[in-house]
């Protein structure tokens, strides 16, 4: 989770550099107003889902990054 995290903390200024600033308040909604692991990854699950496809390349990367991350650990949770 820590990579996680940090991985997330890198792209939200990305996002804000790159005029996504509501998208970064999202992603950092998702991880700040969960009670519980399950709803912080599902709300990233959304969150991510949301991002527009136009990122820049080391944006898209942490994107990629952090969906395979999630889908992981919902997987472990789930599984």
């Amino acid at each position: 989770m820590d990579q996680l995290y940090g991985d997330i903390l890198a792209l939200l200024p990305l996002l804000r550099e790159g005029g996504q600033g509501a998208s970064a308040s999202a992603l950092r909604g998702a991880l700040t107003n969960a009670c519980n692991p399950r709803e912080a990854l599902d709300g990233l699950r959304g969150a991510l889902a949301e991002l527009p496809e136009d990122l820049g390349p080391e944006a898209r990367r942490l994107v990629t990054r952090i969906q395979d991350r999630v889908e992981v650990l919902w997987a472990d949770m789930h599984g």
